[in-house]
């Protein structure tokens, strides 16, 4: 089955604070997959997963967390049928992106209140 995977890089600003919280990382992985999710679905009732990880280092060995997402291009229906899906459209990425930073920007702000 064909997958699609999302990465997800943050301003340099923001590194330490990833690697220095773990459950920011934990939150920004779960707002990725949650939001990839929900655009996916739509309004249907299917079953979903995915595989995330963090990178924590760039080529040249720089600290450069970043975090990446595994998905399936398509659902599982009620009687576990894999129903692929097109990629997803322009707007669509906008859209999983949008909720995405909505829900990180809360997560870094209660970091910086620490």
């Amino acid at each position: 089955m064909p997958y699609r995977q999302w990465t997800l890089s943050v301003p340099f600003a923001l590194h330490w604070s990833l690697v220095k919280h773990p459950g920011l990382l934990r939150r920004a992985h779960q707002a990725m997959a949650e939001a990839d999710g929900a655009e996916a679905r739509g309004e249907r009732e299917a079953s979903w997963g995915a595989v995330a990880f963090t990178q924590y280092f760039g080529s040249a060995l720089q600290m450069t967390p970043h975090l990446h997402l595994l998905v399936p291009e398509g659902l599982w229906d009620a009687e576990a049928r894999f129903v692929a899906l097109p990629a997803p459209e322009a707007d669509e990425v906008g859209g999983v992106l949008r909720r995405v930073l909505r829900q990180l920007l809360e997560d870094f702000e209660e970091t910086a209140e620490e």
